[in-house]
């Protein structure tokens, strides 16, 4: 009986695990990730001017407004001196 509960569970979480990496279906005009339905406050890396898209994964909130940045060494870079990115200065 065990064994049978154990085999069944097992299948139970197979099945749930293959359609949780399944993006939901939401549209065709739908985001494929997560990320992708980010906005950021800035249309470039105030840091370095790379410019910033939807999968860029790397961003801090200041004042209310969200910032993407293309790497953590970026971010970091703005988070020392936010306000002489944001000035442009």
């Amino acid at each position: 009986m065990k064994s049978i509960l154990f085999a069944a569970f097992c299948l139970f979480m197979m099945v749930s695990c293959q359609n949780a990496s399944k993006p939901a279906s939401t549209g065709s005009n739908a985001p494929a990730t997560a990320a992708a339905a980010i906005h950021f406050d800035n249309k470039t890396d105030l840091s370095c001017g790379m410019e910033v898209t939807p999968e860029f994964t790397d961003s801090c909130h200041y004042k209310g407004k969200v910032y993407g940045f293309c790497s953590e060494s970026c971010k970091e870079t703005f988070l020392g001196d936010p306000e002489k990115y944001l000035s442009g200065k």
